[in-house]
């Protein structure tokens, strides 16, 4: 489907109003105002036509200037707006106090989130009351996902898009369930990683600039993808959750799939880019984008490398899975355990700048031998850097 707005046309809460305020002083009678009713969408967004960006599932904002306050997700937002240059109008987003900001802190970047509110204060619930404190001019996220994850109901949506602001989202991090809503209405689209970037940079006017970023990116994997070994010596990764494991909390291992069902997601992109071999067949992966298994299915999948999945934010939890490998009879023999290949991985909510530094770094994890060894961020001497720091810093330097 087209996701130019053929379906409808979505409106900026601050535009309708000052359009409606505009025709009001030009003699329009009061009568037809009572409650907009009368006025539709393309007599809003006749007066406000600056520009607009398309998005599924949200359809078209049409947009007088870029949003001066927005609210965001999770990682991926904060991830965004360094590259941007729209970090101090970010005021709400998901879990502020989670975000993984070492890869920032290498560039030389400050990030202060500290007056960046938390719009999920009890787990997996976002408050709704929160949203309207906030008075953002447009929520950045995937309205489905509040629904499906957040605790609000579809009617909320149309709630908090009438009298708060426009949504701007879609989840393509992940394939969705299907038990997923699809608000508004219509087919739901998967963007590419570089696609859905560009979708962001337009909300903000800031197109130029993420093409730089986008097309930089692409040239670092295209030249590191060209020195990958054949196939057959590629290894076979299996990727854990960080902190679940059979003698802890949640009884077993949970399980990711390295090649997701859906090849245009973005969060495991840096496995499918470098050729990992997934260690587990489909049967694993069956039931959703997570799998529960005992140590005999790891024994038996015998996977060359493990890698914890958000292992990055969560050592701690990654190390007491790791011993637990270590000190099972079964897992002590895998592959990957035996030969001390078990790695602390990134998080999948990656935005431009944290994907370049966790490709970067599972390239050195499956390949060391053509790539060097991964010790640590911030621990790759120059000499070793698969792209160019400088480069990088220079292209977020001019937001």
């Amino acid at each position: 489907m087209n996701d130019t707005g053929s379906r409808h046309t979505r409106i900026d809460r601050r535009t309708a109003l000052g359009s409606i305020a505009t025709m009001a002083l030009g003699g329009i009678g009061a009568g037809c105002l009572d409650d907009g009713s009368d006025v539709d969408d393309e007599t809003l967004a006749g007066s406000s036509d600056d520009y607009s960006v398309a998005i599924e599932p949200v359809g078209t904002l049409p947009l007088e200037e870029p949003p001066g306050r927005w609210i965001g997700g999770r990682d991926f937002a904060v991830d965004v707006a360094l590259c941007l240059g729209e970090l101090d109008s970010l005021v709400g987003m998901v879990r502020p106090d989670s975000v993984y900001t070492r890869f920032f802190e290498e560039l030389g970047l400050d990030v202060d989130l500290s007056d960046v509110t938390n719009v999920e204060p009890e787990t997996h619930q976002v408050n709704k009351e929160l949203l309207y404190e906030l008075d953002p001019d447009v929520i950045a996220v995937d309205p489905n996902r509040l629904v499906v994850n957040n605790g609000l109901e579809v009617t909320d949506l149309d709630e908090l898009e009438r009298n708060v602001a426009p949504f701007f989202g879609n989840y393509s991090r992940e394939a969705r369930g299907s038990g997923w809503p699809n608000w508004p209405d219509g087919e739901y689209r998967y963007y590419e990683f570089s696609e859905l970037l560009l979708k962001y940079a337009k909300l903000f006017d800031e197109t130029d600039r993420m093409e730089e970023i986008v097309a930089f990116r692409e040239d670092v994997i295209t030249e590191v993808t060209d020195r990958l070994p054949p196939e057959s010596e590629r290894p076979r990764v299996a990727l854990l959750l960080a902190w679940p494991n059979p003698e802890g909390r949640g009884g077993a291992y949970f399980l990711y799939n390295t090649l997701p069902r859906r090849d245009g997601t973005y969060g495991q992109v840096q496995y499918r880019q470098l050729g990992a071999r997934e260690a587990f067949d489909g049967s694993a992966h069956e039931t959703g984008s997570t799998a529960r298994i005992g140590h005999e299915a790891m024994a038996a999948a015998d996977p060359d490398v493990i890698v914890f999945n958000f292992g990055l934010g969560q050592r701690d939890d990654a190390a007491k899975t790791a011993d637990v490998l270590r000190n099972s009879p079964v897992a002590a023999d895998i592959s990957a355990v035996r030969n001390d290949r078990l790695y602390l991985g990134g998080t999948p909510y990656q935005g431009p700048i944290t994907s370049l530094f966790q490709f970067e770094m599972l390239a050195k994890q499956l390949y060391p031998d053509e790539f060097g060894e991964f010790h640590g961020v911030g621990e790759i001497p120059d000499d070793e850097w698969l792209f160019d720091r400088d480069r990088l810093r220079e292209l977020i330097a001019t937001a």
